[in-house]
């Protein structure tokens, strides 16, 4: 089985992230490919961003698209702003909920009380 190269934050999220340098032509989610290489740790559009419209990252408003962003394009401060005329609230964890484990990880012991992964 391949490693995944990508991560996805949160279903409402427009991008996803690289979590290893992905070439041009690179699969990211479904038809979607890599229009460029994508530096790993950076974003990466998941569907078409028009210009002026929010950018998604853990659910959240991060930016504004301040060109067409098409899917598979790499997502930065070339295209994008903190433009857009919006309220901002900056309650913190105010949509923060129960989650559900991506994985269940096995630990074992290792000293005094704390643990550690083990492989699976």
């Amino acid at each position: 089985m391949d490693k995944p190269q990508i991560l996805r934050l949160n279903e409402a999220d427009n991008v996803v992230i690289a979590i290893a340098e992905l070439r041009e032509g690179t699969p990211v989610e479904g038809s979607v490919r890599a229009s460029r290489r994508i530096p790993r740790g950076h974003k990466i559009a998941s569907r078409a961003i028009p210009s002026g419209q929010p950018i998604r990252k853990f659910g959240q408003i991060i930016g504004f698209a301040s060109t067409d962003i098409a899917p598979g394009d790499w997502v930065h401060e070339q295209n994008v702003s903190m433009g857009g005329d919006f309220e901002r609230d900056y309650a913190f964890s105010s949509e923060a909920g129960a989650r559900k484990a991506c994985a269940k990880a096995r630990f074992r012991r290792i000293s005094k009380g704390s643990a550690a992964p083990t492989a699976a």
